[in-house]
């Protein structure tokens, strides 16, 4: 049944009015920390292949600073839609009635917008990471794949945090629009750190997430709080169907 459940709210969110806006503003947040510099870079010096995957790399974990402002408000937009909406609407009535349990019907809608929003985060990133070596990047797949899988295991961490802040809110709030709002504030407060505060911009997101030095420290305390955050909206929003 949970894989039914996931069809269907996968099959409602896969809709162009969502898909292409959600894959423009990843692609384009993916260039804020500027251009890449291409494979023209290394043009006439022999490199080794593991020197150019770790620049590569580097390059593309310094672009999750920012796709972590399109993680973000398409995690606020898409989670608040998909549960405090359905909520406020009455439709997960529906859900109620069906032979199905109410951790299944969470389980459902947190993959399907989790998947959705790590598919399209992804799909920003390795673009990025080809255009930057296009004509040796299969070769550096081959050659060095842990460097070149490094940034989407980040990025997956990334949007968990993002994802349990908007999930959190969306499961206390009793509207669509109090929830998006509470993660939006929330979440972009951490982006805007730097301007006020410069030396705590390297404790919080999104530049944690963006250096795996950093990560070994504030990162990982960051990734276990948002476990803990979606296990305790697990818990609320199981509790909130039982009184609805």
């Amino acid at each position: 049944m949970l894989r039914t459940l996931l069809k269907w709210e996968f099959s409602s969110l896969v809709r162009l009015k969502i898909i292409l806006p959600l894959i423009a503003f990843m692609s384009f947040t993916s260039y804020l920390a500027g251009e890449p510099f291409g494979a023209s870079g290394f043009s006439g010096v022999r490199v080794p292949m593991g020197s150019i995957a770790g620049v590569v790399s580097g390059r593309a974990l310094l672009s999750l600073g920012g796709i972590y402002l399109a993680l973000a408000f398409f995690s606020s937009i898409l989670i608040s839609t998909s549960i405090t909406g359905e909520m406020d609407t009455g439709i997960l009535k529906c859900y109620i009635s069906l032979p199905v349990s109410r951790l299944e019907v969470f389980l459902a809608k947190v993959l399907a917008n989790y998947l959705l929003l790590l598919s399209a985060g992804l799909a920003a990133v390795y673009y990025r990471m080809v255009m930057m070596v296009p004509q040796v990047f299969p070769i550096l797949l081959l050659k060095a794949p842990t460097s070149i899988l490094k940034p989407g295991r980040f990025l997956a961490l990334e949007l968990l945090f993002t994802f349990s802040v908007a999930l959190y809110f969306s499961v206390v709030s009793r509207k669509a629009w109090h929830a998006s709002l509470y993660s939006l504030l929330v979440l972009y407060l951490f982006s805007t750190t730097r301007y006020v505060a410069p030396g705590l911009q390297w404790y919080l997101p999104p530049i944690c997430f963006t250096f795996e030095s950093l990560y070994a420290t504030s990162g990982v305390f960051f990734t276990a709080f948002s476990i803990i955050l979606i296990l305790l909206s697990t818990y609320i929003f199981t509790k909130r169907l039982e009184v609805t």
